[in-house]
C-alpha cells in the first residue's frame, strides 16, 4: 500500500502551476491527481503519492508554497484508490469530525436582585 498527501488549494486558476511544480520536482503524471470543482468555487483540492520520506517532504514543500488550505496524509491509500474522490472525501470529513471541539459549557447567571413582577409603579 502507498501513501497520498492531500490539499486543499485556494484558487483554481493555480491549478496549472501546480501541474507544472509537481512534474518539476519529479512526480510523475501517474502519481498525482486535481481535482477541479465544476460548482464555481475558487479553490480545489490535489492529491499525490508520497511513497517515501523524498516525496513526502517535496509534496509538503509545494503545499506550503501554494498556501494550501489545508492538508492531509493519508498512509495505506493509494493513488488508484484515490482517484474517486468520494474514497478521500469519506476519510477527510472523519478527520474534520475528529476535530471539532466540543463548546464551552456556557452558563446563565439569572440575577436575583433588581426589578421583577413584585414591584408597582
Amino acid at each position: 500500500m502507498g501513501n497520498i498527501i492531500v490539499g486543499l488549494m485556494s484558487q483554481q486558476n493555480d491549478f496549472q502551476n501546480l501541474k507544472n511544480t509537481l512534474e518539476q520536482s519529479g512526480f510523475g503524471d501517474s502519481d498525482y491527481i486535481i481535482y477541479k470543482s465544476n460548482e464555481g468555487r475558487d479553490n480545489f483540492w490535489a492529491s499525490f503519492a508520497a511513497d517515501n520520506d523524498t516525496q513526502k517532504s517535496k509534496g509538503e514543500e509545494i503545499l506550503k508554497q501554494y498556501n494550501a488550505i489545508k492538508s492531509y496524509f493519508f498512509q495505506n491509500i493509494n493513488i488508484e484508490e484515490a482517484k474517486s474522490f468520494d474514497v478521500l472525501k469519506k476519510e477527510i470529513e472523519i478527520i474534520a469530525k475528529s476535530e471539532i471541539r466540543s463548546s464551552p459549557e456556557i452558563r446563565h447567571h439569572h440575577s436575583s436582585d433588581g426589578l421583577n413582577s413584585e414591584v408597582k409603579f
